[in-house]
């Protein structure tokens, strides 16, 4: 090699040298390291939670309560009452859950209360308006987004929406009426494909006015292949603060129906 050209071959590795040192070359060197090493552990997953995981929910509207078709009753939690479809016998209760038994279903009330104000700080904390807002994010989240991320900032907030999303559901619905928020979901199991049947559903509702979350387990008797069934059972639910008197009340004496899916 002559002269001159070891001293441009110098130039050029100095040069080389410096940009794989500079600020810039690091983060992006990082960054393409970040998501190589994503794509190893995503490619771990099954088909089923590839297919989950890179689907969004589909957004619905709750049917219109008819009260004078739809018989209800009230069941109380902590300092709140809910209006619920009247179940077929009293409720099965103790005190983190009530079990209402339907004739084709039973309900499952898991009543979040107080932890509400604290799901909500853990979401600010991540730069959401409240858990509801942190949800509906990971929801719509989905692996395909690993490839546009900007930066090595953005990697933990996607991990962390990849990571509550969970992807062990076969559909998933979003709803929104000027009293409640929520999703619904068909769960699945581990070998069980996305999409198609469940004989199971949950329902996370969100009562922003009366800070409160709730959880609903909805086990049917026969397979269902989307939410009606279940936005028709949510509908019927109303929460309102509880009256001095714990009494519970009942506004019809019809015998229990179920909703029209």
């Amino acid at each position: 090699m002559s002269g001159r050209r070891r001293i441009v071959f110098g130039i050029v590795i100095a040069l080389l040298a410096g940009a794989a040192l500079s600020p810039w070359a690091w983060r992006a060197g990082s960054l393409y390291w970040a998501k190589y090493k994503a794509r190893q552990t995503f490619s771990n997953l099954t088909p089923a939670d590839h297919a989950a995981l890179n689907s969004t929910p589909a957004s619905v509207t709750l049917p219109n309560f008819d009260p004078d078709s739809q018989p209800v009753d009230t069941i109380d939690f902590g300092s709140h009452r809910f209006r619920v479809l009247r179940p077929t016998s009293q409720p099965d209760r103790d005190g983190t859950h009530v079990r209402l038994i339907y004739p084709t279903f039973q309900a499952i009330f898991f009543y979040i209360g107080p932890l509400a104000d604290d799901d909500d700080a853990a979401a600010r904390q991540l730069q959401f308006k409240d858990e509801f807002d942190f949800e509906s994010a990971a929801y719509h989240t989905r692996l395909d987004d690993l490839e546009a991320l900007p930066d090595l900032a953005s990697f933990p907030r996607f991990l962390s929406l990849i990571h509550e999303k969970g992807g062990m559901f076969k559909f998933s619905e979003e709803f929104a009426r000027d009293d409640v928020r929520g999703f619904i979901v068909g769960r699945r199991s581990i070998n069980e494909p996305f999409g198609g049947s469940t004989k199971s559903c949950f329902v996370n509702l969100f009562f922003p006015a009366s800070k409160i979350h709730l959880t609903l387990f909805l086990n049917y008797d026969q397979p269902v292949s989307t939410g009606d069934a279940a936005r028709a059972y949510v509908a019927v639910i109303r929460v309102d603060p509880k009256a001095d008197d714990t009494t519970r009340t009942t506004t019809r004496t019809e015998p229990a129906t179920e909703p029209a899916p």
